[in-house]
């Protein structure tokens, strides 16, 4: 889990404040800013949530492996964990077979990117693209 950087205490709308207690490498400070000046041009507002979306997306990527066999999958899976990118040919069958020897489910079918061609890690079918597979713990 990743640690939290900034809280906040309170939003008054009928005055339309808000106010926040910081904490990171500098002291501890507080401060009350009108509800106006959190816009995403805000220096405040954009400086913490460009630190906590690259700390999310680092840590994504460095839990996420890419496979192209069923025997680099069931590896991954029993070795290092995490989130795996992985053909599927998307029926219902083949899901539901993966979840059956694996204890893994597709978790995500990233819509964002290009569009990978290959085949299916446990059938051979063609596969349009990678979805991201993964077990609970």
């Amino acid at each position: 889990m990743l640690p939290k950087r900034e809280r906040t205490l309170g939003v008054d709308p009928d005055k339309q404040i808000i106010a926040l207690y910081a904490r990171g490498a500098t002291p501890v400070r507080s401060q009350t800013s009108p509800l106006n000046h959190l816009a995403p041009t805000s220096p405040l507002f954009s400086q913490r949530s460009r630190a906590t979306c690259n700390r999310a997306l680092a840590y994504r990527e460095s839990h996420t492996t890419s496979v192209n066999t069923w025997d680099e999958f069931t590896e991954v899976l029993e070795t290092k964990g995490g989130f795996i990118s992985a053909h599927w040919d998307g029926t219902t069958e083949t899901e539901l077979k993966i979840k059956e020897l694996t204890k893994a489910t597709i978790r995500c079918i990233p819509l964002d990117g290009d569009a990978e061609p290959g085949t299916c890690i446990l059938t051979g079918k063609p596969s349009e693209r990678r979805v991201l597979f993964a077990r609970a713990y």
